[in-house]
């Protein structure tokens, strides 16, 4: 993609009808922030800065809507494009979809604070290892017997707070 400097896009490739369901003539012509759906002041925001800046925006995430109304989520990079006076001409970039990986990764975070408040509420001592024994969750049951807090726990060995013997 390519946008003037006011955010109107002068170029998009055909590849936007396969993420968002728009073709490049549909999109061509409108400004960019005109398909942002969440937090659309702040994208603005960011972009007023950059745009007075010059500056480059690496991975920026935006949620946009496609045709059919649908969130999707779009990584965003972009340089500017400076003219030989120095004026800002626009940026040109390149947008990906990660809808499906934020999607995962939500679900992972949901399943991660269920399992967290499972181990919190069992009333025995309980810790959630990695492979090589170190403490990724241990529950506030153990931590109170041990006289610590959970935070305090985390990466280090069990052997750091069990006796090796009950090992």
């Amino acid at each position: 993609w390519e946008i003037d400097h006011v955010g109107r896009y002068k170029y998009v490739s055909p590849k936007i009808e396969s993420i968002l369901g728009y073709s490049s003539a549909e999109v061509e012509g409108n400004r960019f922030i005109d398909f942002v759906i969440e937090e659309k002041e702040v994208i603005e925001n960011f972009f007023q800065v950059t745009f007075e800046n010059k500056s480059p925006f690496y991975n920026l995430e935006m949620v946009c809507c496609d045709k059919n109304g649908k969130s999707t989520v779009l990584n965003t990079s972009g340089f500017p494009i400076i003219s030989s006076e120095g004026d800002l001409e626009g940026f040109r970039g390149v947008s990906r979809d990660v809808t499906l990986k934020r999607n995962h990764e939500r679900k992972l975070n949901h399943q991660r604070l269920m399992l967290r408040g499972i181990l919190d509420a069992i009333q025995e001592s309980a810790f959630l290892l990695d492979k090589d024994g170190r403490i990724l969750h241990a529950n506030l049951t153990v931590a109170e017997r041990l006289n610590t807090n959970v935070k305090s726990m985390i990466g280090n060995h069990i052997g750091d707070f069990v006796p090796k013997d009950l090992l």
